[in-house]
């Protein structure tokens, strides 16, 4: 879109690609989910009892309170 409204921004019709393959998803499926598990270890644990009720509520299938 942005070189079909500002075509000077492009002048040299380029092909880029920050990973020229045919399937992207051999890089980007990994880097996503390193990306996930890096992000769950930086957040921590927070209200595990908070956690522990919604995880009773889920395996019981009923409201407990």
């Amino acid at each position: 879109m942005p070189c079909a409204v500002f075509e000077t921004a492009w002048p040299e019709k380029r092909y880029f690609a920050w990973f020229p393959l045919q399937n992207p998803g051999i890089v980007s499926i990994p880097v996503g989910f390193l990306l996930g598990w890096l992000g769950s270890l930086l957040s921590g644990r927070q209200e595990t009892e908070a956690y522990d009720e919604f995880e009773l509520r889920t395996l019981m299938g009923a409201d407990q309170s």
